[in-house]
């Protein structure tokens, strides 16, 4: 009786959070949204550690968890911080080592949005990690483990809240903190090693997302980073205006021009360009990624991939992602948002779940919630 009361309990939290705090689009069904969102965290929910939904798995022959994939789904779906599932899964993570480029950068990200300050210390170590991880091209693999060789300012506090080393500027709220913030510290990462000669372009456009988390959070990344990593996007672009997932040259694999990459690319090289206080919507980088975008347009495939399924809703939250930060209501004549809800909803199973499997259930959470934080873009003309 307990466990159903908790249930309904939290079905009728989670029912409110969503009727505030989700934006209206017109010709979306906001009311099919919040259903569809809540019954998506149920089977998230039901699906524990130990089910094989829920199993480490395999990219590439690197094993991941999708534990941080997780706990960002349920901290955008606005799942209670006190939720003995969130909490169980923020142990988890806070006690395992960093050691892949995804899991590093979605931790920063989780983080950020659940308390900046208070763990302010992981994120520094995230950012570290990201630092000493990134290839000499200016990419990222997946990445070697951070180790037990902690800076001192990165330790875990023993009053979470209060780790880093003090900076002049410190007090000063980063842009993107959450209202109310003022971050008694800041803490500063150094570059103490390099990664090897390159990586690969998914793993790249999510350590810029961990390395946002981390400026959003008052840990401070060597401007060297950023503009390596910026570089590395700008030159790499292929002739049509989209990315591939090798570099080119390399004789690694095609670098054919897909949507995953090109809307993660596009995304990616926006927070850099905002990073290093360059004009994003200017970039006409940007604008011809967005481009490919616009003319190969789909939400019931990956554009580019010879199978359209593969990797789908890992594309869909990229395009989430590029559309959410850079502000645009329309990618070209695309209504992304709209579209992408309407297939979705559609697509749903009975479960509650996408294709019956945590990772496609989190990313379709994470479009339909649409609570990637946009770039604010001031001081340019």
């Amino acid at each position: 009786m307990t466990s159903n009361r908790t249930a309904t309990l939290f079905g009728i939290c989670l029912a409110a959070f969503l009727l505030l705090s989700s934006p209206a689009t017109a010709g979306v069904d906001q009311q099919k949204v919040d259903a569809a969102i809540e019954k998506g965290i149920k089977f998230l929910f039901s699906s524990g550690p130990n089910d094989e939904k829920h199993q480490d798995y395999n990219q590439n022959q690197h094993t991941m968890r999708n534990d941080e994939l997780v706990l960002l789904t349920y901290i955008h779906a606005g799942v209670s911080p006190d939720d003995p599932k969130l909490t169980a899964i923020l142990d988890k993570i806070l006690e395992a080592p960093l050691e892949k480029t995804y899991m590093v950068s979605i931790q920063a990200m989780a983080l950020q949005e659940l308390d900046s300050e208070k763990y302010q210390w992981r994120i520094a170590q995230c950012g570290q990690y990201l630092v000493d991880n990134q290839c000499k091209n200016g990419q990222w693999g997946y990445g070697e483990p951070l180790g037990d060789d902690i800076p001192t300012g990165m330790k875990k506090p023993k009053e979470i809240g209060t780790g880093g080393k003090e900076t002049p500027e410190a007090g000063k709220k980063p842009e993107g903190a959450k209202k109310g913030t003022i971050f008694k510290k800041k803490i500063s990462v150094k570059r103490r090693k390099q990664g090897p000669d390159n990586g690969d372009n998914s793993n790249s456009q999510y350590a810029a997302l961990g390395l946002r988390a981390c400026l959003m959070s008052g840990v401070d990344i060597p401007g060297e980073v950023i503009v390596l990593a910026g570089e590395w996007w700008i030159k790499n672009q292929n002739p049509d205006g989209g990315w591939g997932y090798y570099a080119r040259g390399l004789g690694r694999g095609v670098d054919t021009s897909y949507g995953s990459m090109t809307a993660g690319a596009a995304g990616g090289l926006a927070i850099l360009d905002h990073a290093a206080k360059r004009p994003f919507k200017k970039d006409p980088v940007i604008q011809k990624g967005m481009d490919w975008i616009n003319t190969n347009f789909s939400v019931t495939g990956n554009p580019g991939q010879k199978d359209t399924s593969l990797h789908h809703y890992y594309y869909l939250y990229a395009l989430e992602r590029l559309g959410m930060l850079t502000g645009a209501e329309k990618i070209g004549t695309h209504d992304w948002y709209a579209e992408g809800a309407e297939f979705l909803l559609g697509a749903q199973q009975p479960d509650g779940s996408w294709q019956r499997m945590v990772d496609p259930t989190c990313f379709a959470i994470l479009f339909l919630k649409r609570k990637t934080q946009p770039i604010i873009q001031t001081g340019t003309k």
